[in-house]
């Protein structure tokens, strides 16, 4: 994160984004090699749409997108940003994908969300040993 907040005073963040995504790939690529290759042309379309839709959306989208606000904003209150992704994964899974999740998740995710809100604000909305007692012993 500082590397980026430095050298987007020279280069463009999404430049920098897809620099961060190739050096990765070269990075990944002797071991996906050293996996086998033989079923990476066995794969159904909808796999390899998957990994598009991910390399584009998810790495390249979301990443750009941060590496832009760390650009615009102080280095420190962009990071805050990234502590959310946990959180935002397991209530999205949740939500849109029906998938289940624990109390102790829901806790974990009361926190995270707490947590950056202290560090952006100063207040707590949820004190941790609230949101603990409540997930050890439900009203319901």
């Amino acid at each position: 994160m500082i590397a980026i907040k430095h050298l987007s005073t020279r280069y463009d963040p999404w430049f920098l984004t897809g620099l961060q995504a190739a050096v990765g790939a070269v990075f990944f690529l002797p071991g996906a090699i050293a996996g086998g290759t033989a079923g990476w042309a066995a794969a159904a379309p909808v796999a390899w749409v998957s990994v598009v839709y991910l390399g584009t959306f998810v790495s390249l989208g979301a990443f750009g997108l941060y590496n832009t606000a760390v650009t615009r904003m102080p280095a420190n209150r962009a990071a805050l940003s990234i502590n959310l992704v946990p959180a935002v994964a397991l209530l999205s899974g949740w939500l849109m994908r029906g998938e289940t999740l624990a109390p102790m998740q829901l806790v974990a995710c009361m926190i995270i969300v707490a947590a950056v809100v202290l560090s952006e604000t100063g207040e707590t909305p949820v004190a941790p040993s609230e949101a603990i007692a409540a997930a050890e012993f439900p009203a319901a």
